[in-house]
């Protein structure tokens, strides 16, 4: 099956890729260190995540969800996909 995103889908697309290779790839190195200080058992989100949350709604990536940016699901997909790429940090 063959689908083209929606212009307003592959603005999406690219702006968040543009973020995920900026600013979350790179702050995964701060995100595991501050895991790795603080211990198992400290359930705290580490300060790196609310700078990056900052980051995305500067970037307008910050309310990229079907439901808040108007895209059907099949068009959101891909953009999940993108979030899916840092594990432990975008999906957030």
């Amino acid at each position: 099956m063959d689908f083209a995103l929606s212009a307003k889908a592959q603005d999406y697309h690219e702006r968040l890729t543009d973020f995920m290779t900026e600013f979350v790839f790179p702050a995964e190195k701060d995100y595991e260190a501050y895991r790795h200080e603080k211990g198992p058992d400290d359930h705290t989100v580490p300060p790196v995540i609310e700078e990056l949350k900052k980051l995305a709604r500067t970037a307008d990536c910050g309310t990229v969800s079907s439901s808040a940016s108007g895209l059907t699901n099949l068009e959101y997909a891909p953009l999940a996909e993108l979030t899916g790429w840092s594990m432990e940090i975008a999906p957030r």
